[in-house]
């Protein structure tokens, strides 16, 4: 048995047809309650089921995807979000909530897998390790970055596994001798 099989994925998503495709992660070893389809219903079987992952769709019939994960969020929960909405502005949103991961639709198996595995096993909340690792880490999270664009890479735009793998590379980089 590994830590795979163990860890139990919630999924939040109004499309049933999509939510069933998406149970296939338990063809990938992982714990897959049955879906949920509502806001409403969310939070009473995350607390129920007590996931290490949470995966929520933006748009849901009667309740704001978002303000549901930043309500699992606050019970502790590790929420990716997953959505048709390609709008930037609903990006910037989501990401404002600081999920784990954004994943927008249409996916593959492989890749809804892959988040999955990033939002449980992968750096996650680098932000707060990071300044550890680097000296002086908050000038450097807020100091724009030719690399980025730019910009600092708190303003970064990119999914969180994006932006969380533009600064590690940094502070690896700033690490080594010139």
């Amino acid at each position: 048995m590994n830590l795979q099989s163990l860890a139990k994925v919630l999924i939040i998503e109004d499309n049933v047809p999509q939510a069933l495709e998406m149970q296939t992660l338990q063809s990938a070893g992982f714990n897959v309650p049955e879906f949920v389809t509502h806001g409403a219903d969310a939070i009473a079987m995350a607390k129920k089921e007590k996931p290490d992952v949470v995966l929520v769709d933006i748009k849901l019939p009667d309740a704001d995807g978002i303000a549901v994960a930043e309500e699992l969020q606050k019970l502790g929960f590790k929420v990716l979000f997953i959505t048709a909405d390609g709008t930037r502005a609903t990006y910037q949103r989501a990401l404002e909530s600081k999920p784990v991961d954004f994943l927008p639709k249409p996916f593959s198996g492989r890749q809804l897998t892959e988040s999955v595995k990033w939002a449980l096993f992968g750096l996650g909340n680098l932000e707060r390790e990071i300044h550890d690792i680097v000296p002086d880490s908050e000038a450097w999270l807020n100091t724009p970055n030719d690399s980025l664009g730019g910009v600092s890479p708190k303003e970064a735009i990119g999914t969180p596994r994006e932006i969380d793998l533009r600064r590690l590379l940094r502070s690896t980089l700033q690490g080594l001798p010139a």
